[in-house]
């Protein structure tokens, strides 16, 4: 084979799309066992070789917006912890960060144009008691 013909070969490589979803994980800085339960909680599914092409489309959207929404402060950081561990008690389609910063504005009184970075101190303050209350309300009131 001339090596005309393998720079030929090269330019034709299969997309492979559970690659694709580990390069999403890596970029949103996930550990295996956090990307895991994102995993199932988007999919029902512990493995994206099983994934259906609209599941992958789904895991792949959510994991680059969480690239998009890197918290920047320790404020941020506690809100995004106290998120993931309240939108389970949401349904799949309101699990994302419109619905957080909606939560956000509403407790603070204050509008998010941009990310959670918009937030002055005391209302990153307001959101971090409004989602802990929120936690405490759903955990005590759903029935298991």
């Amino acid at each position: 084979m001339k090596m005309e013909e393998f720079g030929q070969m090269t330019k034709f490589r299969k997309y492979n799309p559970s690659a694709a979803i580990k390069i999403a994980q890596k970029k949103a800085k996930l550990s295996d066992a956090d990307y895991r339960k994102l995993l199932f909680d988007l999919t029902g599914k512990n493995s994206s070789k099983n994934l259906t092409d609209n599941e992958r489309k789904r895991v792949i959207k959510e994991l680059n917006s969480l690239v998009n929404n890197q918290p920047k402060t320790p404020a941020e950081k506690k809100i995004w912890a106290l998120w993931y561990s309240l939108r389970i008690f949401f349904p799949f389609t309101d699990r994302g960060a419109k619905k957080l910063y909606g939560i956000c504005c509403q407790a603070s009184n204050e509008r998010i144009y941009t990310g959670l970075s918009d937030l002055s101190k005391q209302g990153k303050y307001k959101a971090i008691e409004a989602l802990k209350q929120r936690i405490d309300f759903h955990e005590n009131n759903v029935p298991f």
